[in-house]
């Protein structure tokens, strides 16, 4: 099955991304010092271009989920390719794996009207309690963008730049850490849906999502029968296993409330997939300096290295894939 083009409309939008951890193993299990350089690596890569905004996310032990704003694919690849890459460094130092981290692509789905956003923010805030992990939001040990609404201020992680602490110690063995270690805040933006409320009515609104999902999850577990198997399990478990049973079910090419608003999204990307293909064919032709994909697209890896090499940029999109 051929892969789905990543397609964020004119404009940009708000979509939700998640990665999967190889085999579902448990690499991202929560740490003092994993957690810290996973903040490290979400503020990093904020920090630098492009300019992506983060609404909320969660890093599960297997998976992450974030919900973000983003003007085209190629900032939301550019973003991921950085975040991905860093965390799976620390993650691979943390527990001496030596394999890949994240084996398959992420998966990014367009959140397409305003109720939507909503609900994938209650989405991403619920994880943890609707596994039967933790009773609360809040009790998630890990990494997750509801401990700034708990501690009411914004989260800092920790970044080292280990290629100039590699070349400082090979000119001087007693180099320290701590002088190539940087801190950085994740500022979390409003979603768009709620861009027009003040700083404390978002907070209220994002907290009364919170404390509905420990209540609805608190009465489902008693009916359940099942007590959440809590923080300190969650710790202790081994980063090398992985799950008995994984409940996957397809990715939707939208996230949208009403069918009219899930028709016009449709109706965008099919225009989007059949300029992308027109543009392919005439790359294919060998007409390099005639192709314009269209200006949200992310470009082919051919297209950014034969571009490179002859000089014919020709779109608008190409000259800004490349960057300056």
């Amino acid at each position: 099955m051929a892969r789905r083009l990543r397609y964020v409309p004119n404009g940009g939008g708000v979509v939700e991304v998640t990665a999967r951890v190889f085999q579902s193993r448990f690499l991202l299990t929560p740490s003092a010092k994993l957690d810290d350089r996973i903040r490290g690596a979400i503020g990093r890569a904020l920090s630098r271009p492009p300019g992506v905004k983060v609404h909320a996310f969660v890093v599960l032990s297997n998976h992450l989920h974030i919900l973000l704003s983003v003007l085209s694919a190629y900032e939301l690849s550019r973003f991921m390719c950085e975040l991905q890459s860093r965390i799976s460094w620390e993650a691979s130092r943390a527990h001496g794996w030596n394999g890949t981290v994240f084996p398959d692509r992420y998966s990014s789905i367009p959140v397409a009207d305003d109720a939507a956003q909503i609900e994938r923010l209650r989405y991403i805030f619920s994880h943890g309690v609707k596994e039967g992990l933790v009773a609360h939001p809040f009790d998630w040990p890990g990494v997750a963008s509801v401990h700034a609404l708990q501690q009411q201020q914004p989260l800092r992680g920790s970044w080292l730049h280990r290629t100039a602490l590699s070349q400082a110690r090979a000119r001087n063995a007693h180099v320290d850490e701590r002088d190539f270690t940087y801190s950085y805040e994740i500022p979390l933006a409003k979603i768009p849906a709620w861009q027009s409320l003040s700083d404390d009515e978002y907070r209220r609104s994002c907290l009364e999502i919170v404390e509905d999902i420990a209540d609805a999850w608190s009465a489902e577990n008693e009916r359940l029968g099942r007590s959440p198997v809590g923080a300190a399990t969650i710790l202790n478990q081994d980063p090398f296993a992985a799950p008995a049973k994984i409940s996957r079910s397809p990715a939707p090419l939208v996230h949208a409330t009403t069918a009219a608003v899930r028709k016009a999204f449709v109706e965008g990307y099919r225009a989007f997939v059949a300029a992308f293909r027109e543009a392919a064919v005439r790359l294919r032709d060998a007409a390099l300096a005639a192709f314009e994909f269209p200006a949200q697209s992310q470009l082919p890896p051919v297209c950014l290295r034969a571009g490179a090499a002859s000089g014919r940029l020709e779109s608008n999109s190409a000259k800004r894939a490349l960057g300056p």
